[in-house]
């Protein structure tokens, strides 16, 4: 969202290009750490390829021609609250807020991004049981952790559902994704 406020104000360029450097890299989620990593990415590559493949290594380079102070001052401000810098961190209810944000806002790229959202690689926590094409979501997941933040374009409304969890299903054999999308219909059901 960030690098997305930046453009609309003229200060980057969805075409501008970058190239990846060695600081860039984490492993993980994402299809760039198995392409030619010698070649530039226009930003709106990156950002598509941070969306919908949740791609940390265009992660890392948004945030590097963004500027970590400036992304975190942008997080601040949407959220209301500051926040602990030396690390991303966010609550269900900061997810929340910056959805809304995205939703609400004129920004012309924010729609772009909520219809990147609905094409993830990740589709099986929160639209895991929704009719296809109808959540915006972004989901993250590492160790432990298992979340997913989705705005459901739902025929009766749209709204909001973030769900963050900590060792959840530990030892049951079910996937976390099950569980969420088990709730998600739940809760689609009784609106």
């Amino acid at each position: 969202m960030a690098l997305y406020e930046e453009i609309a104000a003229g200060r980057l360029a969805i075409d501008q290009t970058m190239t990846y450097t060695q600081a860039d890299y984490e492993g993980g989620s994402g299809i760039l750490q198995e392409m030619d990593l010698s070649q530039s990415y226009s930003l709106g590559t990156l950002a598509d390829y941070a969306i919908r493949y949740s791609d940390n290594i265009a992660f890392h380079m948004i945030i590097r021609i963004v500027g970590r102070d400036r992304v975190y001052d942008y997080y601040e401000s949407v959220i209301g609250h500051p926040t602990n810098r030396s690390h991303t961190e966010m609550s269900a209810a900061d997810a929340g807020r910056l959805l809304r944000h995205l939703y609400q806002s004129d920004n012309p790229w924010f729609a772009h991004m909520l219809d990147v959202m609905r094409e993830t690689v990740y589709e099986q926590a929160i639209p895991g049981l929704l009719p296809p094409g109808t959540v915006s979501n972004k989901i993250g997941f590492y160790a432990e952790y298992f979340h997913d933040a989705a705005i459901v374009h739902d025929p009766r409304g749209a709204y909001i559902l973030t769900i963050f969890t900590r060792d959840i299903l530990v030892g049951s054999g079910r996937e976390p994704a099950e569980l969420l999308a088990e709730l998600s219909l739940m809760i689609n059901r009784q609106r």
